[in-house]
């Protein structure tokens, strides 16, 4: 027996069109990037962006990626998608670098990597396409991938991430904590940075248990030479905690919500950096700028993949 639902019906009808939508968006470059700053917690300056991936509708504006991510990876428009964003964003930080070569020297590119990209045939393929396209050094590239993603398969991680190591660019694990990973596997894993997830800064300021985790997670990316980056960060007194906690690097509506390109190569050229001590009213953002930063991060190697038991 088959019971109808006029609801079910609806709501597969309007997903239908939503992925004929996508895909002509694909088609008809419908999508834009937004970038928001990362920011050294120390001196307060801009190390990098992050790139963020927006699709600007004919008919509902401008919709965020939680909205359409989801549909992009069932259907597998996300591998196409992320060759897109990924030419997208080196093009544009190459511009940055060759109009302002002192406020982007050791400028860094994010950008996001899906399990379906990551898991797949083509990402080594679109990352060195979008590299020699644009021109820029694959030392200034950070690829993002969700920590639960690489647990998922983490001898196929590995062997992904050599070969992108292979290239010159460096890792990043997004939303580290939130997974099910052990911190075994960081000593194999050969990344650069572990960006903790929101929650981690979300009761910095009034929890002890919080400030500790956050402090070990810290020490323990130090002893493997990895940067961490606190994200989620909202206001001053969790940038002042996090400064410390010794967290290399900070990112969140605090210092700058993703912005467009020429939003923030404008906020770049009036201002170089953040001041040392930020003087400025309680949960109200600072403007924010870039100028050169050194962090002890590593350069990129060659890498073996490391044998793991099964």
């Amino acid at each position: 027996y088959v019971i109808y639902r006029a609801e079910v019906h609806s709501s597969e009808v309007e997903r239908i069109a939503f992925e004929r939508d996508l895909r002509i968006a694909l088609e008809q470059d419908q999508f834009v990037l937004h970038y928001q700053p990362i920011v050294d917690s120390k001196n307060r300056r801009i190390l990098g962006v992050e790139a963020l991936v927006r699709w600007q509708h004919p008919e509902r504006g401008l919709v965020p990626p939680l909205d359409f991510i989801p549909l992009a990876e069932a259907t597998g428009l996300i591998v196409p998608l992320g060759a897109w964003v990924l030419r997208e964003a080196c093009t544009q930080t190459q511009k940055w670098r060759t109009n302002h070569p002192s406020l982007f020297k050791d400028f860094l590119l994010s950008v996001n990597v899906s399990a379906r990209q990551l898991f797949g045939t083509q990402l080594q393929n679109d990352v060195v396409a979008a590299l020699n396209e644009s021109g820029l050094d694959p030392h200034h590239l950070v690829l993002e991938i969700v920590e639960s993603q690489v647990m998922t398969d983490v001898h196929a991680a590995l062997r992904q991430f050599a070969a992108l190591k292979e290239i010159g660019v460096r890792i990043a694990i997004d939303d580290f904590g939130t997974g099910y990973s052990s911190l075994g596997y960081l000593q194999d894993l050969p990344v650069d940075f572990l960006k903790l997830d929101k929650s981690f800064t979300d009761n910095i300021t009034e929890s002890v248990k919080s400030q500790e985790l956050m402090r070990t997670v810290a020490q323990l990316s130090r002893a493997l030479s990895i940067a961490t980056v606190a994200e989620g960060v909202e206001t001053l007194e969790q940038a002042d905690v996090l400064n410390t906690l010794d967290v290399n690097l900070c990112q969140g509506f605090y210092f700058a919500r993703p912005i467009d390109a020429e939003s923030l190569s404008r906020m770049l050229k009036r201002v170089r950096r953040l001041p040392e001590v930020v003087p400025v009213a309680r949960g109200s953002a600072p403007a924010a700028g870039g100028s050169r930063i050194h962090l002890p991060v590593p350069k990129p190697a060659r890498v073996a993949v490391p044998h793991l038991p099964n």
